[in-house]
């Protein structure tokens, strides 16, 4: 996003590029808007927010003949494509997450559009197999609650265990500086599972 804003190109991000109100600010200082349907995109660049899109407003924007900028997360992109090959292999996915959150709308999109039935966590299915993958920025407890709680209930899962090494590590390294002070501050956006998480 900061190299499209130097090479002087207009440009909008498609939802806030990150859950931190700094950098989103620091953005729109350059020029670089939050919009939040690929319609407020009149002209310029529209840059893919890290939590990734759904294949349907990628092909919206495309349609529209705008240039695309994809900043999605690495490991959003890789967790979307297990989504997608979970739902071809397995016709079930449990989307282990947030409901609501854009990178588990997006999971849940590229589930569907591979042909699959999705479940967001939370959901009981009578099922016999399904593939789960999970938010990446989910934690590992929770994960293998849900993991667990299917299991016991017999269901076979297909698992691809989409959780972000990255953020992983920042969690164990919060819990472990919170066992050696008194008090932490967490930096971060309010609106962040991250930030929520550690």
């Amino acid at each position: 996003a900061l190299d499209t804003a130097s090479e002087g190109s207009r440009a909008v991000t498609l939802g806030p590029l990150i859950h931190n109100p700094q950098v989103v600010a620091q953005l729109a200082e350059r020029g670089i808007r939050a919009v939040e349907n690929p319609d407020q995109a009149v002209e310029g660049s529209v840059i893919i927010r890290s939590h990734g899109v759904t294949p349907q407003v990628r092909r919206e924007i495309e349609a529209r003949g705008l240039p695309v900028v994809d900043a999605t997360c690495p490991h959003v992109a890789r967790a979307q494509k297990a989504a997608a090959k979970l739902a071809r292999e397995c016709g079930r996915v449990v989307v282990v997450g947030e409901a609501g959150h854009p990178e588990v709308e997006g999971l849940v999109a590229y589930a569907r559009e591979a042909g699959g039935e999705v479940l967001v966590a939370g959901r009981e299915a009578d099922v016999q197999q399904v593939g789960v993958v999970v938010q990446t920025t989910q934690t590992r407890e929770a994960f293998e609650e849900v993991l667990a709680a299917l299991r016991d209930r017999g269901v076979e899962c297909v698992v691809k265990d989409t959780v972000c090494l990255a953020t992983r590590e920042r969690q164990e390294s919060a819990a472990d500086l919170a066992r050696e002070v008194d008090a932490m501050i967490v930096i971060g956006g309010r609106n962040s599972s991250n930030t929520t998480r550690l």
